[in-house]
This record gives C-alpha cells, sequence and structure tokens, in this order.
C-alpha cells in the first residue's frame, strides 16, 4: 500500500522569506556598483594602454638603435655554452716544446749544429747555412717555423735586409699558425720585425702594412699583445697619423673593457640564455649536457639580467677608493649557436627610462606608473619619490594595468600602473554606498539569520521524525519475528500435537534458538543506547584473541548451519609470546565479531562459505602493531557510495517494507565504536556481486583505561 503521506516541504517557507530580499539586495547592490564598475573599468583600461606604450617605448629604446658590432660600443658576443665569441678572448698561452723525436737524425745534427752556431757571439755566418740545409729538409711545421724566425733574425743582424724581409714575410704567409715554444704565434712576431726593417730601410718597400699589424693583434689577442701594441705604436708613429693609433688604441681598450663586462657577466649564466631558445632545435640530451655545464641562476632564463662588475680604482680628492658599477645586459639577434649581448651601465639605463617616462603622456593623478628592468625597478612617476634602481618592493596598491616586452615568460622590461588613491576615484560613490548599503545589509543579514534558524529546526525535526519511524518500524519487526515463532512452538507442545520426544526436542532447540536471537537483539539495543549516551564501559585485560575467535565461531555456528552457510576459521602469522598477550575487552570484542559474522550470515546465500580469519601480520596503526580480525562473505556486495553510510546509526540499505535480511541498522555501529574505543579501526572491502570483507584491526598494546 502507497504511504499517501506527504514529507513537508522547506523550499516554500524559504521563497517567501527570501524572494523580497533578494530582489531587494539586488537592486541596490546593482545601484551601488555600477558607477563604481564603470569607473574601475575605464581606469583599468586607461592604465593598460599607458602601460603597453611605455614598454613598447622602452623595449625601442634599448634594441631599436644600438646595435654595433664594429669594435666600440659595450657589446659582444658568447656561444651557447657562454664563451666569448667576439671581442675576441685572450688566448692562453700554452707551452709546447719542440720535440727531438720528431726529426730524422739527419736533421736532428743541423738543427742541433744551428742552434749551437746560433748561441756563439760570432757564429752568426756559420748559423745561416746551417738553417737553410735544415729547412731544406722539409722538417716539421713547428720546426721549419723556428728556423725561418731564425734565419731572419741572423739576416738582419748581418745587414741582409733583404733575405731577412723575406723570411718574415714566408712565415707570415706560408705558416701564419705555427707558434713559439712558448706558446706564442710567430705572425705577430715577423709583422712587427717587418715593421722594423721598413723604418730602417725605406728603400726595401712595404713588406706589410700597419692596419694588417694592428689586426692581427687587436683581434687575435695574446697576453703579450698589449706590449707588442705599444713597441708597435713607437715603430708607427713617424710613419701614421695620430688619429689611426688613436683609433687603434681606443679599440685595444674598448675591447679590454669589454672582456672585463663579459667575465663580470659570466657568473649570470649567460649561456642559458640561449640555451632557452635554442633548445627546441637541439637534441635533447645535447640541451641537457648544456644546462648542466652552465652556472646556476635564478637571472640564467630572463632575456637581460643585472650584474656587478668587479670593483676599479677611482680616485677622488683625499683617497683612493673602490668603485663597483651595476651592469644590464640586453642579448639580441639570437642564433642556434650564439647570441649578442648589448651593455647598459646602470645610470645610463635609469636615465634613459626617466627620459622616456618624462616625455610620454601624463599619468592621471590616481595612478602610478613604474618601470621595471629584468626584475629591478628602474623609473617611478614622480609621486612616489623612490630612488631607482632598487629592488622592487611589496606594494599594496590595486595594479589596474601591466605589460611585458617582449612578449611572454622571457619578458625582461615590465611596465606596471597602480590605483595609489582610490579615494579620488570613487569619491562620487562613498557616502550614497555607506547609506544605502547598510540598509541593504541590515535586511539581508536579518533575512539569512531567520532562514539559517529556520533551516536548521526543519531539518532537526525531519531527521528526528525519520529516525524515530525507521528504529519504531525495525525493532518492531525485530522483535515481532521471534516472538512469534516462540509463540507458535509454545502452542504445538501445549495442545500435545507434538507427542515424539526427537520433535520436541526439536521445538526446544529452535525456542532457545529464538530467545538467543531476541537476548541479542535486546542486547544490541541496550548497548548501543549506552554508546549514545556516553556511559558504555570497557575491561581491557590480556586476551587470547585466536580462542575468542574459535568461541564466537562455535557460538554462531547452529545459526549458520541452519541457513547452510559454511563457516570456517583461518589464522596467518605467530602470535606473540604470552607476556605480550594483546590487552582487549574480550566481551566486547567478541560482541562486536558475532554481529560481523551474523551479518555476514544473513547476507549469504546457502552454499556459500564465511570466512572469518586472524592476521598477525597487520601492518600496523600508525607506530603501533596490531592483530587483524576479518570476516569475509560471497553475498550481494555493497555499493562503494554506500561504504561510509552502512556505519551510521539505524542506516539500512532499502526500505523497511521489502528488506529481506533482518537487523535494525546498529550492528556495524556498535562494532565502529568498540574498534575506535581499542585504538584501532574498522575496514570495508565490498563490490556489488562480489561479496564483502570487513577487517578490524586492534592495536596490541594500549593503556589500560576505562573508556567512553
Amino acid at each position: 500500500m502507497a504511504d499517501g503521506t506527504k514529507k513537508p516541504a522547506f523550499v516554500g517557507q524559504a521563497l517567501l522569506l527570501l524572494v523580497p530580499v533578494i530582489v531587494l539586495f539586488a537592486i541596490g547592490l546593482n545601484s551601488l556598483r555600477q558607477d563604481k564598475i564603470q569607473a574601475h573599468r575605464e581606469a583599468a583600461e586607461r592604465a593598460q594602454q599607458l602601460a603597453s606604450s611605455l614598454a613598447a617605448r622602452g623595449a625601442a629604446i634599448f634594441t631599436g638603435s644600438k646595435v654595433d658590432r664594429s669594435g666600440t660600443g659595450y657589446v659582444f658576443q658568447v656561444n651557447r655554452t657562454g664563451e666569448l665569441l667576439f671581442p675576441p678572448p685572450i688566448a692562453t698561452l700554452t707551452p709546447k716544446p719542440l720535440l727531438m723525436s720528431e726529426l730524422t737524425r739527419e736533421q736532428q745534427e743541423f738543427w742541433r749544429k744551428a742552434r749551437e752556431l746560433e748561441a756563439l757571439s760570432d757564429g752568426t755566418a756559420e748559423a745561416i747555412p746551417a738553417y737553410t740545409s735544415f729547412v731544406e729538409l722539409t722538417p716539421p711545421t713547428r720546426f721549419a717555423a723556428n728556423a725561418t724566425y731564425s734565419l731572419g733574425l741572423l739576416y738582419s743582424a748581418q745587414g741582409n735586409f733583404s733575405e731577412a724581409v723575406a723570411a718574415f714575410t714566408k712565415l707570415v704567409e706560408d705558416q701564419p699558425d705555427a707558434v713559439t715554444e712558448s706558446g706564442m704565434a710567430f705572425k705577430p712576431l715577423a709583422m712587427i720585425k717587418l715593421l722594423e726593417l721598413q723604418r730602417r730601410i725605406p728603400d726595401i718597400g712595404r713588406a706589410v702594412s700597419l692596419g694588417s699589424v694592428y689586426s692581427n693583434l687587436i683581434y687575435h689577442p695574446t697576453p703579450l699583445s698589449r706590449a707588442l701594441l705599444r713597441q708597435t705604436d713607437q715603430l708607427a708613429r713617424k710613419s701614421a697619423g695620430d688619429s689611426v693609433l688613436n683609433r687603434c688604441a681606443e679599440i685595444w681598450s674598448e675591447h679590454e673593457r669589454i672582456r672585463g663586462l663579459h667575465a663580470a657577466a659570466a657568473l649570470y649564466s649567460i649561456a642559458e640564455v640561449s640555451v632557452s631558445k635554442t633548445s627546441e632545435s637541439m637534441d635533447q640530451a645535447e640541451a641537457s649536457r648544456i644546462r648542466a655545464g652552465s652556472k646556476e641562476s635564478d637571472l640564467s632564463a630572463r632575456r637581460a639580467f643585472w650584474f656587478t662588475e668587479p670593483p676599479s680604482n677611482a680616485r677622488n680628492k683625499t683617497n683612493v677608493v673602490q668603485v663597483s658599477h651595476n651592469w644590464l645586459a640586453i642579448p639580441y639577434q639570437k642564433g642556434l649557436a650564439d647570441c649578442w649581448f648589448a651593455c647598459y651601465p646602470e645610470s645610463e639605463a635609469v636615465a634613459l627610462v626617466r627620459a622616456m617616462m618624462d616625455q610620454a603622456e601624463p599619468v592621471a593623478g590616481y595612478l602610478d606608473a613604474e618601470i621595471n628592468l629584468a626584475g629591478k625597478t628602474a623609473a617611478t612617476s614622480h609621486r612616489q619619490h623612490r630612488s631607482a634602481g632598487n629592488d622592487q618592493t611589496e606594494r599594496n596598491e590595486e595594479l589596474l594595468g601591466s605589460a611585458i616586452r617582449p612578449e611572454g615568460r622571457n619578458g625582461w622590461i615590465e611596465a606596471r600602473v597602480y590605483l595609489t588613491q582610490p579615494a579620488v576615484l570613487y569619491r562620487h560613490q562613498r557616502v550614497r554606498r555607506f547609506w544605502f548599503g547598510g540598509l541593504i545589509a541590515t535586511c539581508a543579514v536579518a533575512a539569512l539569520v531567520g532562514l539559517v534558524s529556520s533551516w536548521r529546526a526543519f531539518k532537526r525535526q525531519q531527521r528526528l521524525n525519520e529516525l524515530k519511524s525507521n528504529f519504531v518500524s525495525s525493532v518492531s519487526h525485530e522483535l515481532r519475528t521471534p516472538v512469534a515463532s516462540v509463540r507458535l512452538l509454545v502452542e504445538g507442545l501445549e495442545s500435545g500435537r507434538i507427542s515424539g520426544a526427537a520433535k520436541q526436542k526439536e521445538y526446544l532447540h529452535l525456542m532457545g534458538q529464538e530467545c538467543r536471537r531476541l537476548s541479542g537483539l535486546i542486547d544490541n539495543i541496550l548497548d548501543f543506547s549506552r554508546i549514545d549516551d556516553g556511559r558504555k564501559q570497557f575491561e581491557f585485560s590480556p586476551t587470547d584473541v585466536e580462542a575468542l575467535v574459535s568461541e564466537t565461531a562455535k557460538i554462531i555456528e547452529p545459526y549458520a548451519t541452519e541457513r547452510k552457510v559454511s563457516l570456517t576459521t583461518t589464522a596467518a602469522g605467530v602470535p606473540p609470546s604470552k607476556p605480550n598477550t594483546p590487552i582487549l575487552d574480550g566481551l566486547a570484542v567478541r560482541q562486536a565479531l558475532f554481529n560481523l559474522l551474523d551479518n555476514a550470515i544473513k547476507h549469504s546465500t546457502a552454499g556459500n562459505t564465511v570466512t572469518v580469519g586472524v592476521d598477525w601480520t597487520c601492518a600496523g596503526i600508525g607506530e603501533k602493531s596490531c592483530v587483524s580480525i576479518a570476516v569475509e562473505d560471497h553475498g550481494a556486495g555493497i555499493p562503494a557510495e554506500e561504504h561510509e553510510k552502512i556505519f551510521e546509526r539505524f542506516y539500512r540499505r532499502g526500505s523497511e517494507l521489502n528488506r529481506e535480511t533482518q537487523g535494525i541498522g546498529i550492528g556495524l555501529t556498535i562494532v565502529k565504536h568498540i574498534a575506535e574505543a581499542h585504538g584501532g579501526r574498522v575496514l570495508v572491502r565490498s563490490a556489488v556481486g562480489q561479496g564483502s570483507k570487513f577487517t578490524m584491526e586492534l592495536p596490541l598494546k594500549r593503556k589500560e583505561q576505562s573508556m567512553a
């Protein structure tokens, strides 16, 4: 028969209470916020336009005009590992001794003889034929270069300048890469010797140009280049104008300065900047190798970065002080294997940004613009009066607009525009917002308080009614069945219809079984009442868990036999020795296990098996070792979404009228309480059609105390 009782609904009451307040609140809020939203939107659009303009103009200052690779200007080129390519790095002189083992025996004899004669003060004439004969034997390149250079020196000392010029010219043209035993290249030395000969003997002709000498020394620098440049200057001052010499000196000084800047910038992993752009074109392993070889720095992935030049001496009126400078490095024209950097001193970078901001459109009175270069504040609008160059500090103003150039995560110039004076922007809304907003807020709060109170009272009453109805229905159903069974059995015995002794014994057995069932139901209800009132007491003592499980299984085995369900017990692991016997409340654990077994048997069909097992290899609860008692059946199973609900009081699946299994929905609640009172837990593993497994994990040791 269908239940015609209509459940009370709260929706109608809530709507009557809330609709007027919601309408009033929506209209008032829209009226209050409309002007403010519009003003804020216009200010944000203006701030974004200003930020985009400042960022674009700032990027154009640094990358639009200054790109000079002619040898002047603070620019340098590096490869993807950060090594300097331009200006050329100063080569390291590595000694390379001449090995006599590379010569034949005949060459060794001429070489040794030429060296000995050259060492004699009057052996010049005899040394020349020896060196000439040695060269004619086509020795290795390095030996030939040393011999040719020595011939040039000997011819020059003898006054045979034409032969000297021929020897040095041959060295420059035919053996330009040959080096001395100290690692110094012969070419610049031979070119300077040719310059000396041209100065002493004007009629000898131009064997080498002054420009080529300077070019070789400047663009193939060595530790001796500075001294050789001074020597070249002395030789060339009479034949070249001061402008040429000054220009070469400026180029050399500029290269020296840039090499120093590169050395300082290398501390910030210049190589990583190139790798971040080229790794897409490289093999992944190669890119990883390059990154691993680079120095780590949080600035390495930016498009630009700051670095500090090592201190240099600067003299004032009283003494010499150490001065260090900050520089901004900006990459441009990146390739797959190299990248160019332009360097700006901090004062110049800040001056450029400030000049750009002065020429930009005026900033509104309630806004403040700020320019950051590679994470450092370079300039702000005039109202803030903050010193540029300091690291950006935390600001409380609202950020209305920001723009980064170049766009993307590697942008290095950022313009930010903040709302610094919101009172100026929103002054017209303040008074009206105060009064009207206060009225709306008061109404809304009052309505919400009433709604929450009504909802809580409604839900509490609804829940109480539902619990009462379910409990009364469940208890009535569960009590009626055993009482009716006992009554029928007693009437059968009283009427004398059961005359046989065996049949009477069977009736008495059934009566006892129904009484035990009724007693267990009443015990569960009483225990639940004590738990609910906080009066449940536990008595902990050493307990033989395996014996407890075995005894409980024997007690409930007749019930399992009646339902044609097999009951088996298992044990895993080795129980602890007697001094370490688990401290448990044996009666409570037996009751919990009895409830689990009763549920498993009730939900199993005829022919199935219920397994109860003890496992001493439990992983443990926290830092405590434990023992687990598991009951597994092969019944219908429990959906995953109900695994938590089944432990709630009075909860049972299905309705009270069509439910096939017995019970009032408190058995698992009692099991959970008993397990938690022991400091343990109850786990469930179940799925529809795959049966269920309930496991109690109980710690072996705990302090003896009474638990409510």
